[in-house]
């Protein structure tokens, strides 16, 4: 009887090491993650800025270039 309760031990503290591992490599996983989302979502706001600054370069006229006939015309 002492082996078999013995064996379910071993048996579970064994599911318990794989388990353990299991969610240490899924915390670094999500934690990377993170980061990454975090990285790209500055980078996002960088292109952002870019993009206003160069609207805010582009002539203010009112026609715009895809309703101007092209020279030939």
């Amino acid at each position: 009887m002492t082996s078999d309760i013995d064996k379910k031990l071993r048996n579970l503290e064994s599911l318990y090491s794989e388990q353990e591992y299991t969610v240490m490599t899924l915390n670094n996983i999500v934690s990377r993650q993170d980061q990454e989302i975090s990285r790209l979502g500055d980078e996002l706001q960088w292109i952002k800025r870019q993009l206003l600054t160069l609207k805010e370069q582009l002539p203010n006229d009112t026609t715009s270039l895809s309703d101007e006939k092209p020279p030939h015309y």
